[in-house]
């Protein structure tokens, strides 16, 4: 926990006992020394600290590598502006300030148990991936991977096929990615990478991007698709803007 409201961070470290063990640090250069020696599971970062943007250290501990820990704002912030520089930068979740003791308490038991569940099924995949890596999609960026995902497709008639044939596609070409079905009836089935589950904040992510802008909307380094009813975000999208530019078509 990176938070420099001594008030704050205390009532955080009563309401969570039994939950988590805790490191608490007041800036930002100290949890740069801490994070040298130490590894988390979770990283609670207040967005507004002495010597510095906690977004900009947000993103530079989110990595590619990264996939065990996960980030998670604190702030004052409610704009969607501010949760999609967040998520950008690579956290998974915020926690607004001004909730009741009452609802701080539940945001972090769930965000606790969420954690858990996600490093087993994180574990689960990893060994799952080694025993039984799909080879039908090819590795490289091309248009044949693409049409053989869309062939696959016309031959579903069960909502797992898309999730396993997606997640092919998508571990082909190293996307980090969430998507969102929506069935006639309204039934939702959400997928993403390494068989996590959705969080928070990527549903309130979809539901403000599908309700406020076109079918394909940038933001930092992620991508946000919409066809009917199909949704996907892509967290790393190429940076070069070839590669970017040929993905987004």
């Amino acid at each position: 926990m990176i938070e420099d409201n001594p008030t704050y961070a205390n009532l955080m470290l009563s309401i969570s006992q039994n939950k988590a063990e805790f490191t608490w640090c007041k800036t930002l250069s100290e949890v740069a020394q801490v994070i040298e020696k130490e590894r988390f599971d979770i990283y609670l970062l207040d967005l507004y600290l002495p010597d510095g943007h906690s977004i900009e250290f947000c993103r530079t501990i989110n990595t590619p590598q990264k996939t065990d820990s996960i980030t998670v704002l604190i702030t004052g912030e409610s704009d969607l502006e501010w949760r999609l520089r967040a998520f950008e930068a690579g956290a998974e979740n915020y926690i607004q300030k001004n909730i009741k003791q009452d609802a701080l308490k539940i945001k972090l038991d769930s965000l606790f148990n969420y954690q858990a569940d996600r490093l087993l099924a994180l574990k689960s995949a990893q060994a799952e991936s080694k025993k039984h890596l799909d080879q039908s999609v090819r590795s490289q960026l091309d248009h044949n991977a693409l049409v053989h995902f869309y062939r696959q497709c016309l031959n579903l008639n069960n909502i797992d096929k898309i999730e396993r044939h997606l997640a092919s596609l998508m571990q082909s070409w190293h996307l980090n990615y969430i998507a969102r079905f929506t069935l006639t009836d309204g039934t939702e089935y959400h997928f993403k990478a390494h068989n996590e589950a959705i969080c928070e904040m990527e549903l309130e992510l979809f539901n403000e991007l599908n309700a406020n802008g076109p079918n394909v909307q940038s933001f930092g380094n992620s991508s946000y698709f919409r066809y009917k009813q199909a949704e996907l975000i892509v967290k790393n999208m190429p940076k070069d803007s070839y590669s970017r530019g040929s993905l987004i078509d």
